[in-house]
């Protein structure tokens, strides 16, 4: 008996060219939007750590460090011992800064971007200092989405990322801590302040 030895016929391949790109374009969304929310998640860990972080400083110091921008370790002389830095020396209340995972390097010129952190403690409003903080990961958008945080919690608007507005939707991941209803500020369009809580 004689086996008849054909290949695929040009149709079969376009068949199973197709069936394996409908696998791939439901297969893939999927597995990027794990990504994205292990990220998140990740992100929402490091806050958490540096949270307990600037509160044990605070329970030790009477005083949050001050504001630190994204970029103090790429400015290391001017940054040393101030601000987020402050947490790692002459008391080791961190190991190390973790980095923002949702900043653009290119933007900055620098791969060691951290959250970026805001403190009213030095600050003195008629004559009254007030104890607060807020920590902000640009989230998911990759864009700065809380605006003044240096002066926080004294006319910052801030906009909190949430996923039920689809995962990459705009806001920034915040985490906020201290006497931060005695300021002035916005969230999500709210006034916070300590007569509208």
């Amino acid at each position: 008996m004689r086996r008849n030895e054909r290949g695929l016929t040009l149709i079969e391949v376009l068949v199973i060219l197709l069936v394996i790109m409908t696998l791939a374009v439901i297969a893939i969304p999927p597995l990027m939007n794990a990504r994205t929310r292990a990220e998140i998640a990740r992100t929402q860990q490091d806050l958490q750590v540096v949270e307990s972080a600037v509160e044990w400083f605070y329970m030790d110091n009477k005083t949050y460090p001050e504001s630190t921008p994204p970029t103090a370790l790429s400015n290391p002389g001017v940054w040393n011992r101030r601000g987020l830095l402050r947490l790692m020396e002459p008391v080791r209340y961190l190991d190390n800064l973790p980095s923002d995972r949702f900043q653009n390097t290119s933007l900055f010129g620098s791969s060691d971007l951290l959250y970026e952190f805001g403190s009213g403690g030095n600050r003195v409003v008629n004559g009254y200092r007030i104890e607060a903080w807020m920590l902000a990961s640009r989230g998911p958008d990759g864009l700065p989405d809380t605006r003044h945080i240096d002066t926080f919690p004294m006319g910052t608007v801030a906009r909190e990322y949430s996923p039920t507005n689809g995962l990459r939707s705009e806001g920034d991941i915040l985490r906020y801590g201290g006497h931060y209803t005695e300021g002035n500020w916005f969230l999500n369009g709210r006034r916070i302040s300590a007569g509208n809580q």
